[in-house]
């Protein structure tokens, strides 16, 4: 078996996807394969097989410790896996403590095909709009996360009349459409 350095794998003809495993596998019976791995901080000196529980991606299943389908580690590792033409990836969880937990993770098709779906619909929709100057980029000062398309209706977030910054509504506590009245975020209602 001979494991190497993986760099980054791009999909020919969608290049704006891509994937980069920590490494690439081969051996005689087992062919080639990907290998993502992961030191959780959370359960850092600690043996996997006993603080597992205190993670978000690994579950329990049939009396196995696994990783969590619903997790987006199971999504990176499959655009990893079919990114770099493997048939499989194995899924590493290192904590320093005790034997590192090592899955085999088989590639899945059909999963990949639905991410794949959504990440062309992500970068036709939003991203291209975004390169080409056709809509902005607006975070929400209190949360940092991104309000996609404020502008649109029932995207639930709301832009400061004075300053002109984007909040979603939740972060302001806002329960009714505030088009409706003249809105100030909290720091200019301060200056007001």
């Amino acid at each position: 078996m001979q494991i190497f350095e993986a760099g980054l794998f791009v999909r020919r003809d969608l290049p704006y996807i891509g994937a980069s495993p920590d490494a690439i596998g081969t051996c005689d019976c087992c062919g080639t394969f990907v290998v993502e791995c992961k030191c959780p901080y959370s359960i850092k000196g600690e043996r996997v097989l006993d603080a597992w529980n205190q993670t978000e991606f690994l579950q329990m299943d049939s009396g196995k410790v696994c990783l969590n389908k619903g997790h987006k580690y199971y999504t990176q590792l499959q655009g990893e896996i079919v990114l770099s033409n493997c048939s499989k990836g194995y899924f590493v969880v290192w904590t320093q403590v005790g034997d590192p937990l090592v899955e085999e993770v088989q590639r899945d098709e059909i999963f990949y095909q639905t991410v794949e779906q959504n990440l062309v619909f992500f970068y036709k929709g939003y991203v291209v709009k975004v390169l080409l100057g056709l809509v902005g980029i607006f975070y929400c000062p209190k949360c940092e996360c991104l309000c996609l398309e404020p502008e649109k209706d029932g995207e639930n977030s709301v832009c400061c009349d004075q300053c002109a910054l984007w909040y979603h509504w939740e972060c302001e506590d806002l329960t009714i459409d505030p088009e409706e009245l003249h809105w100030l975020c909290f720091s200019c209602r301060q200056l007001n």
